[in-house]
């Protein structure tokens, strides 16, 4: 199996995961030329940017730190991007109303992990 397709496979498992606990998909894979974040979700007034991790294994740490400050940067600005041409998307939300945040879908030892409120704008 591919990186692309490995990546794909556990970015679904994590939209699964997400969409059991009431979140609604409004973008995968959302491309600016900052970067990509690999979902985007609303969920309680909230847009929510998540990033999918997974490791093979935990020899340079586990999943949650192969999101460097520079990886944080890109998936910031992008996201920036995104609600700039929100309107474009033709998405029926209220932005007046939303919030948003950084999540994190971790994959480590067999385990998901849903870190909340990961990542920091400054």
């Amino acid at each position: 199996m591919s990186t692309t397709e490995l990546g794909n496979k556990f970015e679904k498992h994590a939209l699964d995961y997400l969409l059991k606990h009431h979140a609604e998909l409004i973008a995968k894979q959302y491309r600016s030329r900052y970067g990509e974040i690999d979902l985007i979700v609303h969920m309680n007034h909230t847009i929510i940017f998540v990033e999918v991790r997974a490791r093979k294994n935990n020899n340079y740490g586990g999943a949650i730190y192969s999101i460097t400050k520079s990886k944080q940067q890109k998936i910031i600005l992008t996201a920036q991007a995104f609600m700039q041409n929100i309107q474009e998307l033709n998405l029926k939300l209220n932005l007046s109303a939303l919030s948003y945040r950084f999540d994190a879908i971790i994959f480590d030892k067999g385990k998901i992990e849903w870190l909340q409120n990961c990542i920091e704008a400054d």
